[in-house]
């Protein structure tokens, strides 16, 4: 059973212009994250803790999407089945 491939990604906000580009050393993941709009300085933790609804939202959308896909395939895997039934 193959599922569809499932890459995403949540657009991170600025608190303060809600700007959406930021700039960060991509060699070290513990330096902090510019804002390009405002230069606002955060912590990758503090830009990802301000951020959590729209990352929750998208987590949410995501594991219903994948659900759903599940559900599919097990239907039309035991399609047809006396002794399955997929609800």
């Amino acid at each position: 059973m193959s599922l569809p491939d499932r890459n995403r990604s949540v657009t991170l906000v600025c608190q303060t212009c809600a700007g959406t580009a930021f700039e960060h050393d991509d060699a070290d993941p513990a330096s902090d994250v510019r804002c390009i709009g405002c230069d606002r300085i955060y912590t990758r933790e503090a830009l990802i803790a301000e951020n959590g609804e729209v990352i929750q939202v998208s987590l949410d959308e995501m594991k219903s999407e994948i659900v759903e896909d599940v559900r599919k395939h097990f239907r039309d895997a035991f399609r047809g089945s006396k002794h399955f039934k997929v609800r």
